[in-house]
């Protein structure tokens, strides 16, 4: 139909699903942005703001900023208040954070939390190793979300490394499902049974080869955890969430394993390279991921016999963590690296 009549919008507007469901990205924000043209003058939130993370996937920020501008003009008049949508108002922070300019994101985000005393979004906090904050956020506004808050607090468990903690939250969460991101995690704390038996129920995407790979390696069948790991992360490429950057763990440690340094690097390269294109759209900020494939990434170069490398690496990480909490389980490992230089930059 769109192809008789491209200008159809219930046509482009029924075809966006059955692309998101399938991991068909590059179409995905190409329709969105046809959508959100199609009807300039509309007071559409949800179109707007897709063509706003699609230009910035694609593009850049300057490509999106017309559609952020158009949200944020419905945002504000509405009268709940003008912050109604956290993913575009996230873009231009997340664009500071990905340039490695942690100073200014946060700066940009502490204003965002004054303009809108209700607006909270831990994944940031996460990205710039706040922990402890992210949590007495997420607490304080307990009550304020649905049962997805069990998630988040779970992942903020994981991420500390209190595995004990975050199972306790995910066996909180009683939906089915918890997204690819949801799912590595939540099986990564010790509930591999229950994420199999909860993605059978879930439609397809990319990311749950991502889960099944990742529970494949967890039941030591490491061949076919391989080969759905490489299409769910090829998959992924144009699209990366949490899921992603987890993967890329696991790949490169199971090639890791097999003598295939090479192979992992090229695994861990492609996951730190991807920073500067994250995205808030359909996924949480995915900073702290992030942050854990670099920490990875210096232990191979180090294997390797390549020091320099890593130490480049691990000084791009304290840059990161300026402002992360002191026991941040990343900064404890790079402390056991470089005492020195750890006690220096802190």
């Amino acid at each position: 139909m769109l192809r008789l009549y491209p200008d159809h919008f219930w046509a482009a507007h029924n075809l966006h699903d059955p692309y998101v469901a399938y991991g068909r990205w590059e179409e995905v924000w190409n329709l969105s942005v046809h959508l959100a043209d199609l009807r300039p003058n509309l007071d559409d939130l949800v179109d707007n703001e897709m063509a706003a993370c699609g230009m910035y996937v694609t593009k850049d920020l300057d490509a999106a900023k017309p559609y952020i501008d158009r949200v944020r003009a419905i945002a504000a008049a509405n009268p709940k208040g003008p912050f109604t949508d956290a993913a575009v108002e996230m873009l231009p922070i997340i664009h500071s954070w990905s340039q490695g300019d942690v100073t200014r994101a946060r700066s940009q985000f502490m204003q965002l939390q004054k303009s809108d005393k209700d607006f909270d979004y831990p994944a940031f906090l996460w990205s710039t190793g706040e922990l402890a904050e992210a949590d007495r956020q997420m607490q304080a506004h307990a009550g304020n979300k649905n049962e997805y808050e069990n998630i988040l607090l779970g992942m903020g468990a994981y991420i500390r490394g209190d595995l004990p903690a975050a199972k306790n939250y995910f066996q909180k969460y009683k939906d089915d499902f918890a997204g690819s991101t949801g799912f590595v995690v939540m099986g990564r704390s010790g509930l591999w049974d229950r994420v199999e038996a909860d993605i059978r129920k879930s439609p397809p995407n990319p990311g749950l080869d991502i889960v099944r790979g990742e529970l494949s390696i967890a039941r030591g069948q490491t061949r076919k955890g391989v080969a759905l790991l490489e299409k769910g992360l090829e998959d992924m490429d144009r699209f990366r969430n949490g899921a992603f950057y987890l993967g890329s763990e696991t790949l490169a440690r199971a090639y890791e394993k097999q003598g295939n340094l090479d192979v992992a690097l090229r695994v861990l390269r492609r996951a730190s390279d991807a920073r500067a294109k994250d995205c808030t759209c359909l996924c949480l900020m995915s900073g702290a991921w992030w942050l854990r494939g670099e920490l990875q990434l210096a232990d191979l170069y180090r294997k390797m016999g390549r020091v320099p490398e890593a130490e480049t690496v691990e000084s791009e990480l304290r840059k990161m963590l300026i402002y992360a909490d002191a026991d941040h389980p990343i900064l404890r490992e790079l402390q056991k690296r470089n005492p020195v230089k750890a006690a220096v930059s802190k």
